[in-house]
């Protein structure tokens, strides 16, 4: 478990901060369970009381009637308060998750935004949040009613007939079997769809932020194919995880419809031939204990099917949450300086990667108030310069100066406010002009 779901447990472990609103639903999901199971006895004694002579009267039918509702509104307002208390943690637990993923990204170095499409980021922190949030509410809305169902009707039908029970013991561990077969050959099946979505998440994204270039370019015909082509993968993936993903559902209905059957035959079979001591009204409780036993399973066989996608979104979002931080600043940082304007590189040797070389024994000097430029045409190196003096990356090898005194030994933020910076695309904020104007200060 650990090796193919590598960071479940450390979701898990960040769960528990919410310990106090999950054992407080699971509590008021029980108490729920409970109340709803003991109506269908009550139904049971109160159609043994309006058939037997003896038993009849209308005292203790009213007392009946009185019990049942009752145990209606206690299971109405408990399930309102369950699902009160799931939403809350679910949405709190989500809402926590994205603050982490986006104060992580401030903290990424430059070097993991440059090599992660946008849209990939953007669908992590939204779209797979989203998913994990939606899978908790169904954990903790049908999957544990769903169990706690299951283990009451089975202790019930354990008191009104033992024979009704071993069919259910035995037909039972096929549901689940099939259920645990299908989930485990539908999660490749989510892994692509989420990867295809991501894909073309990413791809729109880069399609809309350069639109005027696709425009001027006359890219429009071979983006619209290439995005065709994106998007018929994500619906051969989608298609594939929810066809499969979708045989859960109708083949534990089937399996309990059959059980269902069986324990109405055997209930029949000792109404008639027992003597009165197995009663209509029993029957009755048992088949509606019968009729109960198949939802919860086709619940969590839904459950199980959703949370596929939930394990795979927390995933890819604690693999994001688990990206290597820049590195801080030393603790013997410069924190306060301000350069005369002598820029020093010496000996330059820097590369994204390391199989392809860059910039190899590269050394310039900027006088104080010399105005260079630095030309050339796209790739070889321009940005990297810009990028190496803003400590955005550091050089494999080499130093770069400000008044002979090393940049590594400066703090990030004293670096940079010794640098201005006009980029190519205009960023203007919903302020006045002077305060964009005045915005680096």
């Amino acid at each position: 478990m650990k090796q193919r779901y590598p960071h479940l447990l450390s979701f898990l472990s960040d769960l528990k901060k919410n310990l106090y609103l999950s054992l407080t639903s699971v509590l008021l999901s029980v108490v729920y369970v409970l109340a709803s199971l003991k109506i269908p006895l009550l139904i049971g004694s109160a159609i043994d009381s309006l058939i037997s002579p003896e038993n009849a009267n209308s005292d203790s039918i009213a007392e009946i009637l009185i019990h049942i509702l009752i145990l209606t509104v206690i299971s109405g307002l408990f399930h309102y308060l369950s699902s009160l208390l799931t939403n809350r943690l679910s949405l709190s637990f989500s809402t926590e998750l994205r603050k982490r993923c986006f104060v992580h990204l401030q903290r990424l170095p430059l070097s993991f935004i440059d090599t992660h499409p946008v849209g990939e980021l953007l669908d992590r922190i939204i779209s797979d949040i989203e998913i994990i949030s939606e899978g908790l509410q169904l954990s903790f809305s049908q999957l544990i009613i769903g169990v706690t169902t299951v283990l009451g009707i089975a202790v019930n039908m354990l008191k009104l007939d033992r024979s009704s029970l071993v069919i259910v013991v035995i037909l039972t561990p096929l549901s689940l079997l099939l259920t645990k077969y299908l989930a485990k050959n539908t999660h490749h099946f989510y892994e692509a769809q989420s990867r295809s979505r991501a894909s073309e998440s990413a791809y729109t994204e880069e399609l809309l932020s350069a639109f005027e270039i696709n425009k001027a370019y006359q890219h429009e015909q071979i983006s619209i194919e290439s995005f065709n082509k994106l998007d018929d993968q994500f619906v051969s993936d989608n298609e594939k995880s929810t066809f499969f993903s979708s045989l859960t559902n109708p083949s534990t209905r089937l399996l309990n419809n059959v059980i269902y059957s069986l324990i109405a035959f055997v209930g029949a079979y000792l109404c008639l031939h027992t003597g009165g001591s197995f009663t209509i009204g029993q029957y009755s409780s048992l088949l509606s204990f019968a009729s109960q036993f198949g939802k919860p399973f086709n619940d969590i066989s839904s459950v199980v099917t959703e949370l596929q996608n939930a394990i795979n979104s927390i995933e890819r979002v604690y693999d994001f949450l688990g990206e290597n931080e820049e590195s801080p600043d030393p603790e013997d940082a410069i924190k306060d300086f301000t350069a005369s304007g002598l820029v020093e590189l010496n000996d330059i040797e820097f590369s994204y990667n390391k199989d392809t070389s860059l910039i190899r024994d590269f050394s310039v000097t900027a006088l104080q108030g010399h105005h260079i430029a630095i030309v050339g045409p796209t790739g070889c190196g321009k940005t990297t310069i810009i990028n190496l003096l803003m400590r955005f990356y550091d050089p494999i090898s080499g130093t770069i100066a400000l008044d002979h005194l090393p940049s590594a030994a400066l703090t990030r933020d004293a670096l940079r406010s010794n640098f201005g910076m006009v980029l190519q695309d205009t960023w203007i904020k919903t302020a006045t002009v002077k305060e964009n104007l005045s915005f680096s200060n």
